[in-house]
């Protein structure tokens, strides 16, 4: 008979791994939030970034950047599939910092959609309202 030994310690580093990238998502999503909650303007979004409230990898702080230089085209991509009567404007600063975050994910990076759906559903549940999941997972669904 042959047992299936695992290696505890790859385990570990790949939950480690795993929860270090949803911890980095959601303070992605966190700060899209706070930009969209407080209209930031690019000065002030690189102060709130320096600042020390924030443990974001320089990576994750570049990304961020980078979504922000291109929010325009990303809410574009999104808006494309939002059917009437629904309007952008309605959509919660929660729900619109998730959709911006997948919709960068997807776009911008190159990530699993799969992955990015679900996970950003996971969030909508957590910190968004409650039917908010189906419409998040049907926008990010629609994006090319």
């Amino acid at each position: 008979m042959y047992v299936h030994r695992v290696d505890f310690t790859k385990v570990k580093k790949s939950l480690r791994l795993m929860k270090n990238n949803l911890t980095n998502r959601f303070e992605r999503i966190y700060f899209i939030y706070k930009i969209y909650l407080m209209e930031l303007s690019e000065t002030a979004i690189q102060e709130e970034l320096a600042s020390k409230e924030w443990s974001l990898t320089e990576d994750e702080k570049n990304t961020i950047i980078e979504i922000v230089v291109k929010r325009e085209e990303l809410e574009t991509a999104i808006k494309a599939n939002i059917l009437e009567p629904l309007r952008w404007e309605r959509f919660n600063t929660m729900e619109r910092a998730i959709l911006l975050n997948g919709a960068a994910e997807i776009l911008l990076f190159g990530n699993i959609k799969k992955v990015v759906i679900n996970e950003s559903i996971e969030h909508a549940k957590r910190y968004a309202d409650f039917n908010s999941k189906k419409l998040i997972n049907a926008l990010l669904d629609k994006i090319k």
